[in-house]
């Protein structure tokens, strides 16, 4: 079998992988429901929709309500927009379809990013690409820190998981411009409006994924300047259009109002740096675990492949590895500096998603330099190997099942979470999904009955990990509150558990 068949094979396998990862969270979503800030988001929603609104009158509306949140409680603009026009095209009815709109962004923006980088940069072939990406993809998919807060709970997937999605688009049309040889006037400029658009969006996101794209845009910029490339200008502006819309969410009064209710955390900005440059490396070195390292050694040969057909000089090797560390680190500082740690899970699955970019990028570009500096260095022993295991048809199957064996039992033996699509699996086969949606339902129940101004509900049995974000209060608190006055009550409050067990 020829190298090029063993390589679509290989990639066809990965797929398969990948869809068979995918297939347990999609099917799961079905039990979704809303819960927390989503209320919060709901009552802003609800006073502003009316019958017989058109889709346009919709997104204005809620650009009119993403305004008065960014005056008065939160600055992310674009984010917030985006929650509302969610739950005011759908609202609850249709919450299960908010997995959608954080994985597909997600698993999109990777192949983009992967086919810019490698397959436009490097000249590498699709089936190179997908080799390269999808265990990139399924690393992702499987292992964030909170499933339920990357992909299933609407505001902090939102926030998070898309507004991440989208940057690594944006970082995509970045590098895209880079090739002016390869691209159109028409596709520059269509290139160019997008990424415009984008930054704009993400500068209206979140403080972890938008500090990291303003030192990335900054980069490019100076990049530009420096060696007069036909884009500079571009690049340029598209640095001054984002810092204007991140210094709009960073200097907003809703912003201001969050940091004064958050002052007495606050450590001093020096400090944060040191913290983030330290967590930063510690988190690196916990969760590279071994089923990472074994996909990070598996894409050698791979890189190497495609190193040699490009005459990238890939040059100051450990200048790029400290700017690429630094500017990972620097996603931590934000909560650092605000709250003196590295933030709940739903920021950490921004931490866990880029690690793995870190490590990728840095073993490639390490190989390539390896490949400039010593030539000689040729892997003699390692290619007559792999042209003898060539000859056998059934090694790219191999490879894949060896490759989907590892994620399995990771997941398994729930190494770094419960592993995403594990967890989703148990809990659609033993039951707890169905059990939990069903609850959910009897406390709806409750809830639309209009004789009831207090509501008191039962707590969950099993709520499934990979749905279960956080419950209502058995006390009066501001989440309680929000749900209360969404669906017009008094008062809800959760049955404690301590109670019901004495009443049994």
């Amino acid at each position: 079998m020829s190298q090029k068949w063993q390589e679509r094979l290989i990639a066809f396998g990965l797929c398969m992988v990948l869809i068979i990862l995918l297939i347990p969270l999609i099917m799961i979503a079905r039990y979704n429901f809303m819960s927390m800030d989503d209320y919060t988001y709901g009552n802003i929603v609800h006073g502003n929709i009316s019958e017989g609104q058109t889709f346009w009158n919709i997104l204005q509306v809620q650009a009119k309500n993403a305004y008065e949140c960014w005056s008065t409680w939160q600055g992310q603009y674009f984010v917030n927009w985006l929650i509302m026009v969610f739950l005011a095209l759908g609202g609850g009815e249709h919450y299960y379809l908010v997995v959608m709109i954080t994985l597909i962004p997600l698993l999109l923006a990777e192949f983009f990013l992967g086919y810019v980088v490698l397959g436009k940069g490097f000249k590498a072939s699709f089936s190179q690409v997908c080799i390269a990406v999808i265990p990139m993809a399924i690393y992702h998919i499987s292992f964030p820190p909170s499933t339920a807060e990357a992909f299933y709970w609407l505001c902090g997937a939102v926030t998070y998981t898309t507004a991440y999605a989208i940057s690594l688009f944006a970082l995509g049309l970045l590098v895209n411009l880079l090739y002016v040889k390869q691209n159109s006037r028409m596709q520059n400029m269509v290139s160019v409006m997008i990424l415009l658009l984008l930054s704009v969006c993400l500068g209206g996101s979140n403080f972890v994924t938008g500090l990291f794209m303003l030192l990335v845009c900054f980069l490019f910029a100076v990049y530009g300047i420096f060696v007069k490339h036909k884009h500079a200008l571009i690049y340029v502006i598209n640095l001054l259009v984002y810092v204007a819309c991140f210094l709009l969410t960073a200097l907003s009064p809703g912003a201001s109002n969050r940091r004064a209710d958050t002052a007495d955390m606050q450590v001093p900005a020096l400090k944060a740096i040191l913290m983030s440059l330290y967590d930063a490396a510690k988190y690196v070195k916990t969760w590279t675990l071994p089923f990472v390292m074994i996909a990070v050694l598996a894409m050698i040969p791979l890189f190497w492949k495609i190193i040699k057909n490009t005459k990238f000089r890939f040059p100051m090797p450990f200048l790029v590895l400290f700017l690429s560390f630094g500017m990972y680190a620097a996603q931590f500082t934000p909560n650092e500096y605000a709250l003196g740690f590295i933030g709940a899970y739903r920021v950490q699955n921004i931490y866990r998603f880029q690690m793995i970019y870190l490590l990728f990028g840095s073993e490639f570009y390490l190989l390539g330099w390896l490949h400039n500096k010593f030539p000689e260095i040729n892997f003699t022993l390692f290619r007559k190997a792999v042209k003898g295991l060539q000859k056998i048809p059934a090694l790219s199957v191999l490879y894949c099942l060896v490759m989907g064996s590892v994620v399995i039992c990771a997941m398994y033996m729930n190494v770094g979470s419960a592993g995403a699509s594990y967890s989703a699996f148990k809990s659609l086969r033993d039951g707890s999904a169905a059990i939990y949606y069903q609850e959910y339902q009897e406390r709806m129940v409750l809830l639309e009955d209009e004789s009831i101004s207090d509501v008191v509900v039962k707590p969950f049995t099993c709520p499934p990990s990979a749905l279960f974000f956080e419950d209502w209060k058995a006390e009066n608190s501001w989440e309680n509150e929000h749900a209360a006055q969404y669906y017009g009550k008094k008062s809800i409050i959760v049955e404690s558990k301590t109670l019901n067990n004495s009443l049994k």
